[in-house]
């Protein structure tokens, strides 16, 4: 009967701690940029994902867009960030720092 117990006992802490840290997820998000004047997708765009401000050398993560200007940025660890900011950046074009994208179009001017 002792071995039962310490058997529930543990099997309920496993699930508590479970759902502790499986509902809190790191921010992500996602968007398209376009250049501002001819609507079209831009690829090539660099995107440095932050927490909750833009520092330098403090991204979490980096990628480029694609064909179809798609970018997608976490912060990645759970709870750490109230906030994910996006900064998008090209060579002609001006910096923009997007604020928790989701499915966001983002316009890029020279």
């Amino acid at each position: 009967m002792k071995r039962f117990s310490h058997t529930i006992c543990s099997l309920f802490l496993s699930l508590y701690f479970l759902l502790l840290t499986g509902c809190d997820r790191g921010r992500s998000g996602n968007g398209i940029v376009v250049d501002s004047d001819t609507r079209s997708p831009l690829s090539g765009v660099v995107a440095k994902s932050y927490g909750d401000q833009v520092e330098n050398d403090s991204y979490k993560s980096e990628m480029v867009t694609d064909s179809s200007g798609r970018y997608t940025g976490s912060t990645g660890l759970p709870g750490a960030h109230k906030n994910l900011l996006i900064v998008l950046s090209k060579d002609l074009y001006h910096s923009v720092t997007v604020k928790n994208p989701f499915n966001d179009t983002t316009y890029l001017y020279k």
